[in-house]
């Protein structure tokens, strides 16, 4: 079974729209205390089991796309879909958005933008 957060990372901070909205602002879980903004919080959500007689396996994860206005956020969501999506990478052979959602976080004052992925592995 593979556990691709480390893919995740190379693959968002190796992709110019990402990496010129974030730099290398892309961290596992949560966000550090008081952040540069926009910046990119990823986390596993589930790692689920194989189903029918496929060898795909699927896990997904969950993105928060942080910045200080609303078009902000969107934008940084629509660059980290859109790198994901282009090409496969380290850990993954295809990936899809499952869901997506806006918010506001009270922690970081600021706009977050969840966007829901899942991952299919072989």
């Amino acid at each position: 079974m593979s556990n691709i957060g480390a893919g995740i990372y190379t693959k968002l901070t190796g992709n110019g729209t990402v990496a010129g909205l974030v730099s290398a602002r892309v961290y596992p879980l949560i966000l550090p205390q008081k952040p540069t903004l926009p910046a990119v919080a990823y986390q596993q959500v589930s790692d689920g089991a194989n189903e029918g007689t496929t060898s795909l396996h699927g896990q997904w994860y969950q993105f928060g796309c942080f910045a200080l206005t609303y078009a902000g956020a969107q934008a940084l969501a629509n660059a980290v879909e859109a790198a994901l999506e282009e090409e496969p990478g380290v850990g993954w052979k295809s990936c899809y958005r499952i869901g997506r959602n806006d918010d506001y976080d009270v922690a970081t004052d600021s706009i977050r933008v969840t966007v829901d992925v899942r991952f299919s592995i072989c």
